[in-house]
């Protein structure tokens, strides 16, 4: 693996080129790992010189992904283990039986009841409930949002999006990051709105802005509270 030397720091790298690619861009993730999007034929020594000018910018990121590392650690997927589902904190209550024939998840108050044949297949079995809520989650707020736009989403789908709460495409397809069923609902709605203003208007105008007002008047207070609370849903 590549490694940045910079002053004391020592910071490995990964580095993906595609032909496709014209520019040169970072990327730094919870999990303190470093990527270089590279065009393919980029030289080794202009890599090393776009890095050395955002070393700063990297080692900063890495700091601070290590102290939400700190605030909100990794998940553990065990009995007792302690998980957000709609903005309120719910437990797992574990029970493996070889006899199972497939996972299953239910919600019971503020417990997740998780029936698994083994302990391996705990943590896919909640990330799939996650996902199904995620998707009840989603409809249910397009159904009540998009005709106070006079927008209509053509396709919703849920995904494991790394970088992004949703996503709107030219076609008016929907995604949706799974992890908004970990979030207040006036939180989701938020980011649901937000995506459907995008069906109006593409960028992030004051067009855009007025777009979502006209829903959520009270839009800023709850983008700010993603802003800084967001990151507890990202680190799952």
């Amino acid at each position: 693996m590549p490694t940045l030397f910079y002053g004391e720091h020592q910071i490995p790298y990964t580095l993906k080129s595609s032909r496709r690619r014209r520019t040169l861009a970072l990327q730094v993730n919870h999990l303190q790992q470093v990527t270089v999007l590279a065009p393919q034929r980029l030289s080794v020594p202009s890599i090393d010189r776009f890095l050395q000018a955002r070393a700063d910018w990297v080692i900063k990121k890495l700091h601070y992904f290590a102290e939400v590392g700190r605030q909100y650690p990794a998940k553990q997927y065990t009995q007792g283990e302690s998980f957000l589902v709609r903005g309120k904190p719910c437990r797992l209550e574990v029970l493996v039986d070889p006899a199972y024939r497939r996972s299953k998840v239910e919600r019971a108050g503020e417990t997740l009841v998780v029936r698994v044949r083994s302990c391996e297949r705990v943590e896919a079995a909640v990330r799939r409930w996650f996902k199904g809520e995620a998707a009840a989650l989603a409809q249910e707020a397009v159904s009540r949002l998009a005709p106070k736009l006079g927008v209509y989403p053509k396709l919703i789908r849920i995904a494991n999006q790394k970088r992004r709460w949703g996503s709107c495409s030219s076609r008016g397809h929907l995604r949706f990051n799974w992890r908004i069923a970990m979030m207040p609902e006036p939180i989701a709605d938020y980011v649901v709105i937000h995506e459907l203003a995008h069906m109006r208007v593409a960028n992030h105008s004051a067009k855009f802005w007025s777009a979502v007002q006209t829903v959520l008047p009270d839009y800023k207070p709850r983008r700010s509270w993603l802003r800084a609370n967001g990151m507890q849903f990202s680190v799952i």
